[in-house]
């Protein structure tokens, strides 16, 4: 009996002193891939690869055993529809912050309007490092609204659209849970001469896009921002 109580004291030990481990609070803040400002909601920006350094690190420095929240601020937003698992669209924000870094977020986790200028603050998913987990607040400071796209006869079904055509602005790789399983995919945003945002695969398009190139695409009308194919016209 002394024997049965004695480990029964270990096991109870043994979770009081996980239970007393600090939590770990850091903000993703890592630095800038490479890419393309599309230059149009910032009121300046630039076709040329993404030079901005990390300016998003904590400087609260340790207070208490917690590290100060990472505030950034967003120099480029677009609303889209995005899918996960589900044959769904999922309303979402993809925003450029001033770290040089490019992030989503599911509008469900978030119901307040974001724009160009305000300051956010955010926790990143452990799966995924583009996709905005838990958004803690904004401050918002009058910037200009996310730009839309007009979507192609937005419809309830998969249903494929006319061949759309359109031409290169910027473009920019991202990462992004879409599928099953909920593991992140390689994505392409390309930036339309029309400030549209759209995804592709690597496998459905056959070119590498760059600025300037002309090209033709389709998309299914309930998600009218991912591509289902596209091919470079000459």
């Amino acid at each position: 009996m002394k024997k049965i109580f004695f480990i029964t004291g270990l096991i109870f030990l043994a979770f009081a002193i996980t239970a007393c481990e600090k939590e770990d609070n850091n903000w993703r803040s890592d630095n800038p891939t490479h890419g393309y400002d599309n230059g149009r909601n910032t009121g300046g920006g630039s076709r040329g690869d993404n030079t901005g350094g990390n300016t998003g690190e904590n400087t609260g420095g340790n207070t208490g055993g917690q590290v100060a929240q990472t505030t950034y601020t967003i120099t480029h937003i677009w609303e889209c529809v995005i899918r996960r698992s589900m044959c769904y669209p999922f309303r979402a924000y993809v925003m450029r912050c001033n770290n040089g870094k490019y992030y989503y977020l599911l509008r469900y986790r978030y119901p307040h309007e974001l724009h160009v200028g305000d300051e956010v603050s955010f926790k990143v998913s452990s799966f995924c490092e583009n996709e905005i987990e838990e958004m803690n607040g904004h401050n918002y400071n009058g910037g200009e609204g996310a730009n839309e796209n007009e979507y192609p006869d937005l419809g309830q079904y998969l249903v494929a659209s006319d061949p759309i055509e359109a031409e290169v602005y910027g473009t920019f790789p991202i990462k992004m849970c879409t599928r099953l399983p909920i593991m992140p995919s390689n994505y392409w945003c390309i930036v339309t001469t029309e400030n549209k945002l759209l995804f592709v695969t690597p496998n459905n398009i056959d070119f590498v896009p760059v600025p300037g190139d002309r090209f033709v695409y389709n998309v299914y009308t309930l998600f009218p921002n991912s591509i289902l194919k596209a091919k470079k016209l000459e």
